[in-house]
């Protein structure tokens, strides 16, 4: 059976039959170099964050990875630049965004 790439934000079966759905999503993930005493309230203030789907404490170079769902570009800018990084205790923030999904988890039940 042939995978077909997901468009962010597009429900799986959309995608098998070439349809876009109206209102797709943009899909990010944002690293967060924090100081090491706020990990822990931080991780929990953000993952409270509209628009944030989850967020983990990390090992590694980055302390928390956040997943966010948001409807647009724009406000990936505003939730990143004036909600994560604005929070006391964020010293960076590094911005992936996601062209497309190729999970196999079911993203529409998110």
């Amino acid at each position: 059976m042939r995978r077909v790439p997901r468009v962010a934000g597009t429900p799986a079966a959309a995608c098998a039959r070439g349809v876009l759905e109206s209102r797709p999503l943009v899909h990010a993930i944002v690293l967060i170099t924090a100081e090491p005493a706020r990990i822990t309230a931080l991780a929990s203030d953000i993952a409270d964050l509209e628009g944030v789907s989850a967020a983990y404490s990390v090992a590694g170079d980055e302390d928390i990875v956040v997943v966010v769902r948001v409807s647009d570009h724009e406000s990936l800018a505003d939730l990143v630049t004036g909600s994560i990084a604005a929070q006391p205790g964020v010293l960076r923030t590094r911005t992936l965004i996601a062209f497309r999904v190729y999970s196999q988890a079911d993203l529409e039940s998110i």
